[in-house]
């Protein structure tokens, strides 16, 4: 049973997928980085200040927050559904296993004391395998319909 299991899993795609969705939350968070150093002044500060400054202007401007958010969860959809169009088999268990970056990012960031809350922290881990797997989902429900008009 765990030999069947473990052919199941597209190691490629699910490295792929996973940095898929690290290298996609920087580009698409990339301007709402800059909106917040520009809304909160933040480059005018210490170096050393920089970090808690930014966490702390995201954390105060809401639609700065829920974008990043959300462009985060779009990325974290997108890693899985390049691990499942990778993997081209068990494509929501490939997608759901991309989110590996995200969920051990969240770990370190609970251990290290990230800028998110510990609620939130927590919450995102679970999301962010469901999202994925969401993601290899969509490419299950592409693939399905291509064959359906190819056939």
């Amino acid at each position: 049973m765990q030999v069947s299991a473990v052919k199941s899993v597209s190691f490629f795609g699910v490295l792929a997928g996973g940095i898929t969705d690290i290298v996609a939350t920087n580009i698409f968070l990339f301007p709402v980085g800059i909106a917040a150093v520009l809304i909160g002044h933040v480059a005018q500060l210490a170096k050393s200040q920089q970090p808690a400054a930014l966490a702390a202007t995201m954390h105060a401007h809401p639609l700065l927050y829920i974008t990043a958010l959300f462009l985060g969860c779009v990325a974290s959809v997108l890693g899985g559904y390049v691990a499942a169009l990778l993997s081209q088999h068990d494509e929501v268990l490939n997608g759901a296993l991309s989110s590996f970056l995200c969920v051990g990012m969240g770990i370190y960031g609970i251990i290290r004391g990230g800028s998110e809350p510990l609620p939130v922290e927590v919450a995102m881990m679970p999301l962010s395998v469901a999202l994925a797997a969401f993601g290899g989902y969509l490419m299950l429900m592409a693939k399905s319909r291509g064959s359906k008009v190819a056939g």
